[in-house]
Formats: structure tokens, C-alpha cells, sequence
């Protein structure tokens, strides 16, 4: 009797451990959860522009000169509307400080800037001499992102003395 009484407390004992280590494994927490998560690699992404054409310092032989640029992590739309994250527009400006001042209209005076979704303007009748082409990302309210984003190149424009035409006379 004592030999199965010895013998019913151990299968007891078995059975209770067993029970006893499924409960804590079954209640603890992933290790997943248990242990701090890392700060993600991958952020926000950061608009960028980057003037394509013409190169800076870029000797010009036409009145007419077309700014193409390269934009990524930001959608161009139409300008105007309500401020979307990841949406905005392009300013484009000749011979002006790029304004970025923040919750300040990113415009000046008629004439030294262009707003649009374009890629791609082209500044007509610029007159012989250096000027100074400048871009800049926007948001739909025509503001500066919040980190300010910008490019510019300096060309000089030459009289065309090929057939006398477009020196911007």
C-alpha cells in the first residue's frame, strides 16, 4: 500500500508540474512582447528636388530657357485645396530669394515666380547676363514643406549672334 501510495503521489507530482509549467508557459508574454522594439528603419520619406537642366553655371545662347527638374517622395498635384501629407507643387523662380518662411505663401512679385504640378517651365525673353533659376517644393496651400526644400542653378544668357534673333530685344 505504501509502495502504490508512493507511487500515485508521484504520477501526482508529474502531472501537477506539468500542468503548473503549461499555465506559466501559456500566460507569459511573446518575447517579442517582452523586449523593447527597435526604432524602425524605415521613416518617413524626405522629399527631394534636383534641377535636371540646365547645369549650374550653364552658358545660354536663347531668350528662352526650359527648367526641368527631378522630384521624388512627393505626389505633385494642382495647386490649391487642402493640405494632403505627401502632395504639393513645384515653384518655380527667376532672379528672386526663394521665400521660406514657414506659414508664409512661398510667392513673390509677378512675373519672378511660376506655380505648378509640372516637371518641366520654360522662362521666355530672359534678357543677355547671369540670372539665377530657382525651385522649390511646396505644399497645396502654396507654403513651404516643413523642412524647406529648394535648388538653384545660375546661367548666363549670350546674345545670339548666329541670326540676331532671340537675345530678348
Amino acid at each position: 500500500m505504501k509502495r502504490s501510495m508512493l507511487h500515485s503521489f508521484k504520477q501526482l507530482l508529474v502531472f501537477a508540474s506539468a500542468a503548473i509549467l503549461i499555465v506559466v508557459l501559456g500566460c507569459a508574454a511573446p518575447a517579442s512582447e517582452l523586449a523593447p522594439t527597435p526604432p524602425s528603419s524605415e521613416s518617413t520619406p524626405t522629399p527631394a528636388i534636383r534641377i535636371t537642366t540646365p547645369a549650374d553655371g550653364a552658358t545660354v545662347q536663347e531668350a528662352g530657357v526650359q527648367v526641368s527638374i527631378e522630384v521624388t517622395d512627393l505626389n505633385l498635384v494642382t495647386p490649391g485645396g487642402v493640405d494632403t501629407p505627401g502632395e504639393g507643387h513645384v515653384h518655380y523662380y527667376l532672379d528672386v530669394d526663394i521665400p521660406t518662411a514657414q506659414g508664409e505663401a512661398a510667392v513673390t512679385a509677378a512675373g519672378t515666380y511660376k506655380a505648378t504640378p509640372a516637371t518641366s517651365v520654360t522662362w521666355d525673353n530672359l534678357s543677355p547676363g547671369t540670372h539665377t533659376l530657382g525651385v522649390q517644393l511646396v505644399n497645396n496651400n502654396h507654403t513651404p514643406l516643413a523642412s524647406p526644400v529648394t535648388a538653384t542653378v545660375t546661367i548666363v544668357i549670350t546674345q545670339d549672334t548666329g541670326n540676331g534673333a532671340g537675345a530678348g530685344y
